[in-house]
């Protein structure tokens, strides 16, 4: 028996995807004067899905919240819990997110706000925290088993969770603007990039001499990174940046220092 649990990335929409299941298996009828049928072993499967409107929250300081949009694409009801976690996603983070239990209808959307409740947060760089959903399915009962058959039905619990980057006043622009900056380096074979900026650089892309490294991830504000080097790679940097908007930017390029 296989469990299914699925993310998809669509443009600047994140997908939560989870797939419910149901096996149902018709009974084996014996008659004395007939020999012995069997029938075959079927899979029903339903799938629900919450869309989040944005793969990225960005809360300003000077805002009074964040807004995050969701929609229910299908016709029964989902149950959402969401909260805020730190960096490490280990403890809580000083924000608040409204309603944190929400029903959300088959084909209704809604919104989920962020609040700041305080926190010590540092005044010249970017922080990030993980704005984490839990997207609960429908009941057993709300699934149709066919007719005259045994079903098991088996639930899965998806959290998904996604950026949440708190800039400060100080932090002027978007990280694109800066994201020039970066610069790279060879350390024991490794490509590190150090991040001079106050933003959180999510990289997109990064290559060396046309080969791709793969899951580049992201450089903390004035920290570096580590990324394994391709086997061959050699030549100039080319990286991207993902926007604010969760869109991809220009493509930067430099020499390996």
């Amino acid at each position: 028996m296989k469990i299914k649990l699925k993310t998809a990335q669509r443009g600047k929409n994140t997908v939560i995807g989870m797939t419910l299941l149901v096996i149902s298996m018709l009974a084996i009828q014996a008659h004395a004067s007939a020999p012995e049928n069997t029938s075959a072993l079927t899979t029903h499967q339903r799938n629900f899905g919450v869309e989040l409107e944005a793969s990225r929250v960005i809360y300003h300081e000077a805002a009074s919240g964040a807004v995050l949009d969701i929609s229910n694409h299908h016709d029964y009801p989902v149950l959402l819990e969401s909260t805020v976690k730190d960096e490490q996603r280990k403890s809580s983070a000083p924000f608040l997110v409204t309603p944190p239990l929400l029903r959300l209808e088959g084909g209704q959307q809604s919104k989920l706000r962020i609040v700041r409740t305080g926190g010590d947060l540092p005044t010249d760089h970017e922080t990030m925290q993980w704005l984490c959903v839990k997207a609960i399915p429908p009941k057993a009962d709300t699934i149709d088993a066919p007719a005259k058959s045994a079903s098991l039905a088996v639930n899965i619990m998806v959290n998904e969770c996604e950026k949440l980057l708190f800039r400060p006043q100080a932090v002027k622009g978007e990280p694109q603007d800066m994201a020039d900056q970066l610069s790279w380096s060879i350390v024991d074979g490794k490509l590190v990039g150090n991040n001079p900026t106050p933003f959180y650089m999510n990289l997109s892309l990064v290559s060396v001499g046309g080969k791709t490294i793969s899951s580049p991830g992201f450089i903390a504000p004035y920290k570096t990174k580590a990324l394994a080097l391709p086997a061959g790679a050699s030549g100039e940097v080319q990286w991207k940046v993902i926007t604010d908007l969760g869109g991809d930017s220009r493509l930067f390029n430099a020499a390996i220092h």
